[in-house]
C-alpha cells in the first residue's frame, strides 16, 4: 500500500526538509524492520501526531481561558441549572 492511500483527499505535493543525519538513519531503520511502510509513511505519521498534540494544547488552553471568564462560568451555571429537570427524561 503506498503512503499516498492513507491521504485525505487532496493534492499531494513533494518537498524536502534538512535532517539530523541520525533522524534519518533511525527512520531508515524503522522502514528496514517494516515498523513503517515509508519514510514518507513515518515522517506524514509524525507530522500529523505533531499537530494533533498542536490543536489539543489549543483547545486546552481555550477551555482554561473560558474557565478564567466570569460571564462564561455565570452563563454555563444557569444552562446547567435549567438542563437539570431534563436529565432524567426518558430513561425511566
Amino acid at each position: 500500500m503506498s503512503p499516498v492511500a492513507h491521504a485525505p483527499a487532496g493534492e499531494i505535493r513533494k518537498t524536502s526538509f534538512r535532517l539530523p543525519e541520525e533522524l534519518l538513519d533511525a527512520v531508515a531503520r524503522a522502514v528496514e524492520r517494516g515498523e513503517v511502510e515509508s519514510q514518507t509513511a513515518f515522517v506524514e505519521r509524525a507530522l500529523r501526531h505533531e499537530l494533533a498534540s498542536l490543536r489539543r494544547s489549543e483547545l486546552r488552553e481555550a477551555y482554561a481561558a473560558a474557565a478564567r471568564d466570569e460571564r462564561f462560568r455565570e452563563e454555563a451555571e444557569t444552562l446547567g441549572r435549567e438542563f437539570d429537570p431534563a436529565v432524567g427524561d426518558g430513561l425511566s
